[in-house]
């Protein structure tokens, strides 16, 4: 018989441990929002540029390719692989080779260049047949990474809540269509953000890319899968360092599709990442961009936690296996939404800009690991407690971690006094 209490009391008394531990972890859930993952590069897959040759491809030719990628990409999302077709080609190659060639710009001799985004569409990197300096391949390349939009996109992105990229139509009216649905999500996301988990210091912006800023902006318009030749207004919105929401919104699609879409979009990017949200919502594919160690350096004071840290990493790839794989399978209220919606003509910047500062030094590979954006210096939310906290920020609660401590304490003792007994 003291056998059974001891069973029974020890089972009660684990029972006691498993909900105070669970309750202790839940206090805990809020450490990030969904846009706090959208900083972190969680080991995906990168851009890969690929670099087709063959035994007739002069060395030097090589050489100052390898070297532009290295200055280039040395600090990007982006990495270079060079292919020797003399060694026979893989069924993958082979794809990549004839996709390309159906691209009237593509080149017709090799070198032949092809980049892949992480979902695997590619496109053919131009460059000049007639010069294949150093000067050439790094003019290639370069676009690849930077451009005015993603300058800006960078800038502001550690102090906004996220920022859409208006691309415009050749409808003017379907242009105003846009705006107007931008500037009444955005004001009902404003209205709500005092009472998201964590503080975010600006809300969602605006920068509009006229149609004569394409050519421009192409790399980052096909990153994110906008169609250029369509004549609609579309929508693409981005959060963190330029990760994609959801997919481009077309305003084809009819105008009251369109604002559930956006105010939806909107509508995640405060959550608590622990919600219960689909998980692919923070998964989406990240624009081609720069990233230095000082803009990380600069992410981690704004953030309050290290983006680049690799215990950072292992948590939220932890809490983003929990989800489902289905985007879209946790609705989102309109009225749970995050005045003044601020949309920013990239015309009115273009006569500012100053054109990024090629790396110049790296380490001798042709490609680099991480990719890295131009940031902002901007603070947003803290995920650890302190006096700054704002509105809705999450303290850990100890009291659950008590409960589980005294438990595991009340076990031991009551083992130990009916282990006594019995004995006796």
């Amino acid at each position: 018989m003291p056998m059974f209490h001891l069973m029974r009391w020890g089972c009660l008394l684990l029972a006691a441990v498993s909900v105070a531990v669970q309750s202790g972890s839940n206090a805990f859930g809020c450490r990030y929002s969904v846009r706090d993952v959208a900083f972190v590069n969680l080991d995906e897959r990168p851009y890969r540029l690929f670099v087709y040759h063959d035994q007739d491809t002069e060395q030097t030719v090589l050489d100052e390719i390898r070297r532009a990628t290295i200055a280039e990409f040395q600090d990007a999302n982006v990495e270079a692989i060079f292919v020797n077709t003399n060694g026979g080609l893989s069924d993958d190659d082979r794809t990549r080779l004839e996709s390309a060639a159906k691209d009237s710009a593509a080149n017709a001799e090799l070198p032949v260049l092809l980049l892949e985004s992480p979902d695997q569409r590619i496109r053919n990197v131009p460059y000049d047949l007639n010069d294949r300096s150093s000067t050439t391949w790094r003019d290639a390349l370069a676009p690849i990474v930077r451009s005015t939009v993603r300058d800006q996109l960078m800038r502001i992105s550690l102090s906004a809540h996220s920022v859409t990229l208006l691309v415009e139509g050749t409808n003017r009216e379907q242009n105003l269509q846009a705006e107007d649905v931008l500037r009444s999500a955005i004001a009902e996301v404003e209205s709500t953000m005092p009472l998201l988990p964590k503080p975010i210091d600006e809300p969602p912006k605006v920068v509009t890319i006229p149609r004569e800023h394409f050519a421009a902006e192409g790399w980052l318009l096909w990153s994110l899968g906008v169609d250029i030749q369509s004549p609609a207004t579309q929508l693409a919105m981005l959060f963190g360092r330029g990760r994609l929401i959801g997919k481009p919104i077309d305003l084809s699609d009819g105008i009251e599709h369109v604002d559930r879409q956006v105010k939806r979009n909107l509508g995640v990017v405060g959550l608590d990442c622990e919600c219960g949200l689909d998980r692919s919502w923070m998964q989406g594919n990240l624009v081609p961009h720069i990233w230095t160690p000082e803009d990380e350096a600069t992410a981690a004071a704004a953030l309050g936690f290290d983006p680049g840290s690799a215990l950072v990493k292992i948590e939220m790839n932890q809490i983003l296996s929990r989800g489902s794989g289905v985007r879209g399978s946790t609705t989102t209220a309109d009225d749970d939404l995050l005045s003044g919606m601020q949309i920013i003509d990239l015309d009115s910047v273009l006569d500012d800009h100053e054109p990024s500062t090629p790396v110049t030094t790296g380490r001798d590979v042709p490609a680099a690991e991480q990719g890295r954006p131009e940031a902002a210096d901007i603070a947003t939310p803290n995920d650890q407690p302190d006096a700054h906290a704002g509105p809705g920020a999450t303290v850990p609660q100890t009291s659950a971690w008590a409960l589980a401590a005294l438990a595991v304490v009340a076990l031991v003792g009551s083992v130990s006094v009916l282990v006594f007994r019995a004995a006796h």
